[in-house]
């Protein structure tokens, strides 16, 4: 009650003020034009002639700002097709949104300083780096053109760098690499290009994206909650993905319908150069990957062992090129090693034991061996 009185008396008191500034004013023009009548016309005819002539300036810039805003819509529907834009459309409104929210905006600062540390730019230069090699090799064979950009920025958005960041977590061997590229040359790889070749208008797109960005976060939710694994649970989920499989049927029915009507104006190398950019670009993306990986993996191994207080420090870099010699680019073997030699159990003060190390991790892929042998048998 009486934060609603301070507030009402704040609002009086600004009234107030507002009323005695036009007391002042309404006075102080009276005397001017009972003394100086002539020369207070003329500076009030200036200054209305001003106020006018800055009213059209405002009124002539947002006409052009307007049309700015008109050239580069169409400029981009130029660019993206209708689905494209409904995805930025509701990417734009969920970070509208996330901002909108104090508690959130007072992570940024945090979460831009963390993003941008020495480590994180190495990663992206390197990263950014390599991609642009490899559109400059597609170039020079003749693949790639300016045409493929928006693909080929896309792909390295959406695949290139998630593809990068879950690798450092989860590839701790060759089959991370090889899911990687059956994902790729999946059936469903053409499907999505096919149902991305020709869209519904803008609104119809955004309806769907709302709709299937929803259905798809429910049965997420379904397959990670422990409230929901009962029958019942199972059903709703498999229904929500029958609805989502029919709906991914009639897009794919109407670009197949409009491909057919348009075949006379189709371009078929393009298409073909469209359909296989994002197969070629995911092959030649792994050799990256793959040394990002080794290269993480040696670092934090090799952090390990600077730190280490069982080490003797004479025998840390001898360890370290011991280490590098032996597991070379195995990436296997370099995410096992400290573990299956029990290097973190032992002290190193010898050549001897640093030899013990190699010895133990050798036994533990003998034994691994001969498991997955009589497993086989």
């Amino acid at each position: 009650m009486s934060g609603f009185i301070f507030k009402k008396l704040k609002v009086l008191s600004i009234l107030l003020v507002i009323k005695t500034v036009i007391l002042v004013m309404s006075i102080t023009l009276n005397i001017l034009f009972y003394f100086y009548y002539d020369s207070t016309k003329k500076i009030l005819i200036k200054i209305i002639n001003s106020l006018l002539f800055a009213f059209d300036f405002a009124i002539d810039f947002i006409k052009g700002f307007i049309d700015k805003i008109v050239n580069a819509s169409m400029q981009i529907s130029g660019i993206f097709n209708n689905r494209e834009l409904a995805i930025g459309v509701l990417i734009i409104f969920v970070i509208v949104y996330v901002l909108s929210v104090k508690d959130v905006r007072k992570l940024i600062p945090g979460l831009l300083i963390t993003a941008l540390n020495r480590k994180l730019m190495y990663w992206y230069i390197t990263m950014i780096a390599y991609f642009a090699g490899m559109l400059y090799v597609l170039e020079y064979i003749g693949f790639w053109d300016d045409g493929l950009l928006k693909d080929s920025i896309i792909w390295f958005l959406v695949v290139g760098f998630v593809t990068t960041s879950r690798a450092i977590g989860n590839a701790r061997d060759l089959k991370f690499f090889i899911l990687f590229l059956k994902d790729n040359l999946k059936i469903i790889t053409l499907l999505e290009f096919i149902s991305n070749m020709y869209t519904y208008s803008l609104i119809v797109e955004i309806i769907l994206v709302i709709i299937t960005t929803f259905i798809v976060m429910l049965v997420t939710f379904i397959e990670h909650s422990p409230n929901y694994q009962d029958k019942n649970s199972k059903i709703l989920k498999n229904f929500f993905n029958l609805v989502l499989t029919i709906i991914g049927i009639f897009v794919i029915y109407h670009s197949v319908r409009m491909i057919i009507h348009s075949l006379d104006e189709l371009v078929f190398y393009d298409l073909l150069k469209d359909s296989l950019l994002p197969i070629i670009l995911s092959v030649m993306f792994v050799p990256y990957i793959y040394l990002f990986v080794i290269v993480t993996l040696y670092e934090v191994l090799f952090v390990r062992i600077n730190f280490m207080k069982t080490i003797n420090e004479n025998l840390r870099s001898k360890l370290k090129l011991r280490v590098f010699l032996f597991c070379n680019i195995n990436i296997s073997r370099i995410s096992n090693f400290a573990q299956k030699s029990k290097l973190i159990q032992n002290n190193i003060n010898t050549s001897d034991d640093i030899g013990a190390l190699f010895s133990r991790y050798k036994e533990y892929k003998q034994i691994k061996h001969n498991q997955e042998g009589s497993n086989f048998s």
